[in-house]
């Protein structure tokens, strides 16, 4: 049967406008990529030029490494794992952190799952990255079995996820401490049902920290002018509770890039989401520092100073900036 003139244009006009609506949210909510060239926009004229110096060494001090959004295997996470390899010597991390989004795209089935092996267990060799990895979840591990990554810490030498939200600390010297609070904020960005208890769990956490350092840890950035940006709903459950407590950082990924952020409060905000698919990222009045990078970030926390380094897998150590917070007599 032939189709008539009059309803073939109308089917091609619906066709076209289909497809152009598919590229205009594609466009509004970008998926991870691979291939996708990342930028730094919004930069000066005249960037600031890093003064790549060296964290200064300090036997007593905590250190430790943060990389996020790792979840692809490919030459950029490659990098960024011999980055961090060639630092151990100098840094002598005592753990590193994992800021979510540990598998593209869809997380892990089970603990059986063969991106265990590829993606984490040769992806960062044991034998100069033999320290623990505290991980969080990120919105891609929600695709998969968040258990799974919860149950594979009885099973790993170095994961560690002993529920979807904890906290560990480390102590530094005698009565002085450094206290990790790990989030889990896909479900408080969508304030699931667990995203209250969530927040009571955190507000008595740190209510009850006597640590000297505060840092708390989600997948979702509250302050970020990469290509997602910050979380408003993360913002609003989780900001007051930094600024009432005295957290000194929150870290998170998501945006695929580094960046140090004033936040108009004491708190820091890190995003060092640059693990496996760098995208481009903007540099604003509370930009610090800003990378579209693969890369990674290095804090080392001591008695009376907290040091953040960002090293990319191109530069090596950049842009280092300290926080001086004396002990009380």
């Amino acid at each position: 049967m032939r189709m008539s003139r009059p309803i073939f244009i109308g089917l091609l006009v619906s066709a076209v406008a289909v497809i152009g609506g598919i590229s205009f949210w594609q466009s509004r909510h970008p998926g991870p990529r691979e291939d996708e060239p990342a930028r730094l926009y919004g930069a000066p004229s005249t960037p600031p030029v890093w003064a790549a110096k060296e964290i200064p060494s300090d036997e007593n001090a905590v250190s430790f490494f943060v990389i996020g959004d790792q979840g692809f295997q490919n030459e950029a996470k490659r990098a960024v794992a011999k980055a961090m390899c060639d630092l151990v010597p100098r840094a002598r991390p005592d753990f590193a952190l994992t800021v979510g989004d540990n598998f593209y795209l869809n997380g892990v089935k089970s603990v059986d799952d063969d991106l265990w092996r590829t993606h984490f267990e040769q992806a960062f060799r044991e034998d100069c990255l033999n320290i623990p990895f505290y991980a969080a979840l990120g919105n891609h591990d929600h695709n998969g079995n968040i258990q799974a990554q919860v149950e594979y810490t009885a099973l790993s030498s170095r994961w560690r996820m002993p529920s979807s939200y904890y906290a560990f600390s480390s102590v530094i010297e005698k009565g002085v401490s450094l206290e990790i609070f790990i989030l889990d904020t896909q479900p408080i960005r969508h304030e699931d049902r667990i995203s209250d208890s969530q927040i009571r769990w955190l507000e008595d956490k740190l209510e009850r920290s006597t640590a000297h350092w505060k840092i708390a840890v989600g997948h979702h950035p509250i302050v970020s002018n990469g290509v997602h940006g910050g979380s408003s709903t993360v913002a609003r459950r989780v900001r007051p509770l930094l600024e009432r407590y005295d957290v000194d950082l929150y870290l998170a990924g998501h945006d695929h890039d580094l960046q140090l952020l004033r936040t108009g409060s004491k708190w820091l905000q890190v995003v060092s989401g640059a693990g496996s698919a760098p995208r481009s990222t903007g540099w604003k009045d509370d930009t610090i520092y800003a990378a579209a990078e693969p890369g990674f970030a290095w804090i080392s926390a001591g008695r009376d100073d907290l040091w953040i380094q960002f090293v990319t897998a191109k530069d090596g150590a950049t842009y280092i900036h300290r926080i001086e917070k004396r002990i009380q007599q």
